[in-house]
């Protein structure tokens, strides 16, 4: 069976004292197994619309991932159990443009 490598843009949001170092280089290991880091990007610490995890300010820190479809459930897990980790997003694009300002997706149709 022929694994197909797709593309992922994967947005995480940290506790602002997080210890974020730890939590990426186990992310990027795990990924590492399933495929490919194509790009990465953070994002300064922001304010949040409304409070979460008790705080109002959270790390942003995006990469995008060429990986098969594995990885997304692994994924799913680590960061759902990460005390450092307040949100985060798994989402299949086609294509993924990072930017400081503004972050653009094409989303694949379902």
């Amino acid at each position: 069976m022929m694994n197909t490598m797709r593309k992922y843009l994967v947005t995480i949001v940290f506790k602002p004292e997080a210890a974020q170092v730890e939590v990426l280089n186990d992310v990027k290991e795990l990924v590492g197994e399933f495929g490919k880091i194509t790009g990465e990007e953070e994002l300064t610490l922001k304010k949040l619309a409304y409070e979460m995890a008790g705080s109002t300010e959270a790390s942003f820190y995006q990469l995008q991932i060429e990986a098969n479809g594995e990885l997304n459930t692994k994924l799913n897990e680590m960061l759902r159990i990460s005390d450092e980790v307040v949100r985060f997003m798994i989402k299949s694009v086609k294509e993924v443009k990072l930017s400081q300002e503004k972050i653009v997706t094409e989303v694949k149709s379902t």
